[in-house]
């Protein structure tokens, strides 16, 4: 994959570059806008960073959200590594997805505290590894409103016994106790859209079929919270289309 930065500036959009509770992030807001806004969090995927979200991240705060975009460990201002070298996500990928879900209180408190986010109106976006991170924080804020996932998975003790994800032996109590799946009934009746494609080798969507199914017991007041669209032979990425019903979700639901 070719990666690349939306370098071009908009003049309804205003970016700022932060150090939230110790998180290098991007901040993204209409300029000239007052008073508390609705606000997206949106977590980035392996070998991508929040420079390489500037675009999504811009489109949503046309849309009148506050849009913060954080770098994972290991990624954009908190460090490179070789993401293509044979064993590394294995090494690394757990250790990057616990650290963002254990920084989170503090990272959220200081969105609410100092950026005129409207604690009643915030949810979470994320992409791939970003969405894998995204859906634990998302259980572990109930005040968290709805949650967007691209190309992840919620189930995160599942996606490693099938051999999706990494084992990683001396954190597995860790990440049995982050599995969003461990505590169903933190995501009871809250609003939940996965998107992924059906051609996906890298975390195959048959993985988030069977989130869907493990929690659609918990959203029997409103099932039409709880979506898994799925796209025909598309492989591990987020197309347009995706987006636009990332979008509309939050539209209905922040």
């Amino acid at each position: 994959m070719v990666w690349s930065i939306f370098e071009h500036e908009c003049d309804l959009i205003d970016v700022k570059k932060l150090n939230l509770a110790g998180v290098p992030t991007l901040k993204f807001r209409s300029k000239g806008a007052t008073g508390l806004l609705p606000t997206v969090i949106m977590y980035h995927g392996w070998h991508s960073s929040k420079e390489f979200n500037r675009f999504e991240a811009m489109t949503l705060a046309a849309q009148g959200y506050q849009v913060f975009v954080p770098d994972a460990l290991y990624h954009g201002d908190r460090g490179v590594i070789d993401y293509d070298t044979p064993g590394v996500i294995d090494k690394t990928l757990w250790p990057i997805i616990l650290q963002s879900v254990n920084e989170s209180d503090p990272f959220i408190s200081a969105i609410i505290e100092e950026h005129e986010a409207d604690p009643s109106r915030m949810g979470l976006m994320g992409t791939s590894m970003g969405a894998i991170t995204a859906g634990s924080i998302f259980a572990k804020h109930s005040q968290l409103k709805c949650f967007v996932g691209f190309i992840g998975t919620l189930a995160w003790e599942e996606a490693t016994q099938r051999g999706i994800l990494p084992e990683k032996a001396m954190l597995q109590n860790e990440i049995l106790s982050n599995d969003p799946l461990s505590n169903p009934e933190a995501l009871a009746e809250r609003p939940i859209l996965m998107c992924h494609g059906k051609g996906d080798t890298s975390i195959p969507y048959e993985i988030q079929s069977y989130c869907y199914e493990q929690l659609k017991p918990y959203y029997k007041l409103h099932p039409e919270r709880l979506l898994l669209l799925g796209w025909d032979d598309l492989p591990h990425s987020v197309t347009m289309s995706m987006f636009q019903q990332g979008v509309m979700w939050l539209k209905d639901y922040l």
